[in-house]
């Protein structure tokens, strides 16, 4: 279950994504798919993100973007170690 999603730092060199995992096995990966709500996912990015214990993080960065202003959406699937996962997303 991926809960208390946060979204901060946000500033013109992007912002941080952190949200607490409870997975009864390790988790082994952590994924943030990201793109803006102009046109679309033309400019979706998949980035793998970083796991400490329950905590998972990542950095999104509108240069990835093409530094296109406006909503960004970003996704965040949490996998463990039995291969299941769980996903949600952001705005």
């Amino acid at each position: 279950v991926i809960s208390d999603v946060q979204v901060t730092n946000v500033n013109g060199n992007g912002y941080l994504v952190t949200a607490t995992v409870a997975a009864p096995n390790a988790l082994t990966q952590v994924t943030f798919p990201s793109w803006t709500t102009e046109n679309g996912q033309d400019d979706i990015v998949w980035k793998y993100g970083t796991i400490n214990g329950n905590q998972v993080s990542c950095w999104i960065y509108p240069s990835e973007h093409n530094y296109q202003i406006g909503q960004y959406e970003t996704c965040i699937y949490a996998y463990d170690a039995n291969g299941k996962y769980s996903g949600t997303w952001t705005s």
